[in-house]
């Protein structure tokens, strides 16, 4: 069985997001953030969003702004390239 990387989100006062086990961050925009996670894909939503901090070697990611809302889209069972992870 595979073993996933440690994967962790702490939210502060909905202003300020930090993410661990991030595997790579898929794309980035001020209301929409879509990340690889050590738990599968992850998308953010929010506004006025800003990265903060962000180590790939550690996996690590810290956003700020008002964060809306955090999903973990259910998997694709076909596999359609980077962005048939997520929902369109």
């Amino acid at each position: 069985m595979e073993q996933k990387a440690a994967h962790s989100i702490a939210l502060e006062n909905r202003k300020r997001l930090k993410v661990t086990g991030v595997a790579e961050v898929e794309s980035f925009a001020e209301q929409e953030v879509r990340l690889t996670t050590g738990a599968g894909a992850l998308l953010i939503f929010g506004t006025d969003m800003h990265l903060s901090r962000y180590n790939p070697d550690e996996g690590l990611l810290l956003l700020t702004g008002e964060i809306i809302a955090i999903e973990y889209p259910p998997p694709s069972k076909q596999k359609r390239g980077v962005l048939g992870k997520f929902k369109m």
